[in-house]
């Protein structure tokens, strides 16, 4: 595969792992142009915990979208699945078409809500 992109969230910006002292691992998610899942990779401490969601993503059973608004318990490990999806939406959102659109629209509105005078 020629295009794809590759997702990397470490253990140690996880509070859960912080507590424990086991901050070492990964998990790295790779999407194709599409933003489908090719594969997951997770590597370290229950590591079997947290494939459970990614089973159901890789069988198109659950968007990414899903688990990016889901509500993980605090503090766990899971959290950092909802990490590594979030950077994929946090980079679309913050990206410099969506600055300009809003920086257009806000323009518009501005002059539409000024006084007349």
């Amino acid at each position: 595969i020629d295009d794809y992109s590759v997702w990397i969230e470490h253990f140690k910006g996880n509070d859960r792992s912080r507590a424990e002292g086991e901050e070492v691992g990964i998990v790295k998610l790779l999407l194709d142009k599409q933003e489908k899942p090719l594969g997951i990779q997770l590597l370290g401490p229950q590591a079997g915990e947290l494939v459970s969601e990614w089973v159901a993503v890789m069988n198109g059973k659950v968007k990414l979208s899903a688990i990016a608004s889901a509500v993980h318990p605090y503090p766990t490990l899971a959290e950092i699945n909802k990490r590594v999806v979030g950077s994929i939406f946090a980079e679309k959102l913050y990206s410099e078409t969506v600055k300009k659109g809003l920086k257009f629209f806000f323009n518009l509105r501005g002059r539409a809500c000024g006084s007349a005078g």
